[in-house]
């Protein structure tokens, strides 16, 4: 089965990520959320659900087997860790090129008061 994963990256302490997926080109399911349980921190996929009037909650999609779980699991969460990897090397460039600028606009403020 081809299994596609597109996942957006979240910033709250439980709520890791969200994901849509398309498996074989023909069938799309949204609203799957990455969570982190909160005493291991642990990642684990949550499937869409729909509230009911009475505030019941059904499931609106789902994997019929543990095996299949297991594998669409895998592979959000490899692709939430790629995203995640690269996020983190984006925000490291930033710092990086905004402390260069600072040791510049320091070094330029040292030269000019050693010319005074």
């Amino acid at each position: 089965m081809n299994i596609k994963v597109n996942v957006t990256l979240v910033k709250n302490q439980k709520v890791k990520g969200s994901a849509t997926v398309v498996l074989d080109d023909c069938f799309k399911i949204r609203d799957i959320v990455i969570l982190a349980k909160n005493e291991t921190g642990e990642l684990y996929v949550a499937m869409p659900y729909k509230t009911l009037k009475n505030g019941n909650k059904i499931s609106v999609a789902y994997p019929l087997n543990a095996e299949f779980r297991a594998e669409l699991q895998q592979h959000i969460l490899d692709e939430y860790m790629a995203l995640l990897a690269k996020d983190e090397a984006k925000s490291n460039a930033e710092n990086e090129k905004t402390s260069d600028t600072v040791a510049d606009d320091e070094s330029e403020i040292n030269n000019s008061s050693e010319e005074e």
